[in-house]
């Protein structure tokens, strides 16, 4: 019997729709018609996108479309796209240091360039409002929890040759696996200060953060390097193991 799912509205780019469809790992194969796109499920589930209205709605097989309906919707929750009680801050740019004519607020540094914020927040140079948001961001920027598909699973820091960090992977409890990398630390939380701690700030240790942070959260749809996108995901609690 073909059942029909309730309506959402998408208002992002389908390139985060197919994102964050990818971050659920429900497999299926896209197909695009006369004014719609369908995902569909190879379990029975379909999601129907209309690009012109930005409308959503889910239709299939009982068990196939709950299960692409609620994976979806876990992933919207996690990728901050809806953010229902979310708590929106007015992020201003930071007027001081090296970013100081960047036009860029504090929760864009802290992801693209942790070292600095994490050694102006050791500093504690800050007062009034610049301290009360570094302390918040700092507490955030610690415990990011893991994307959906991997919240029963683990995150795993790796060492190469000479102890040097090579960044960190996602694993599930059932797909742990060997590497030609040394495990030395496992966490159920990212903690961007990672690299500044342990391996002194040490540059490449941080670009290698970095890019397990690219794989793990932006390619697969959690995050957006937009500014907003980077601020909303930071006013959403849901995202933090706080």
């Amino acid at each position: 019997m073909n059942q029909i799912g309730r309506k959402l509205q998408f208002t992002r780019s389908f390139r985060d729709l197919t994102r964050l469809v990818s971050s659920t790992e429900i497999a299926g194969e896209w197909r695009e018609a006369e004014n719609l796109i369908q995902y569909r499920a190879h379990s029975g589930g379909i999601l129907n996108f209309f690009p012109s209205t930005g409308t959503i709605f889910f239709q299939g097989s009982l068990s196939g479309r709950s299960e692409l309906e609620i994976a979806f919707e876990s992933a919207i929750s996690g990728a901050n796209i809806e953010q229902k009680g979310a708590i929106e801050r007015n992020w201003r740019d930071v007027d001081f240091g090296k970013y100081r004519t960047a036009n860029r607020s504090l929760p864009q540094i802290v992801v693209h360039d942790p070292g600095w914020f994490f050694y102006v927040f050791n500093d504690g140079a800050y007062r009034g409002k610049w301290q009360e948001m570094f302390s918040g961001l700092a507490e955030k920027a610690t415990s990011i929890r893991l994307p959906p598909a991997y919240r029963a699973g683990q995150l795993e820091h790796l060492v190469g040759i000479n102890h040097s960090y090579r960044g960190f992977r996602l694993v599930r409890m059932k797909d742990a696996r060997d590497s030609d990398h040394k495990v030395i630390k496992v966490s159920n939380s990212l903690d961007l200060s990672y690299a500044f701690r342990e391996f002194n700030n040490e540059p490449f240790a941080q670009r290698k953060l970095l890019r397990s942070f690219k794989l793990c959260y932006v390619d697969t749809g959690v995050l957006s390097l937009s500014r907003n996108g980077i601020e909303r995901f930071f006013d959403n609690d849901a995202n933090f193991d706080l």
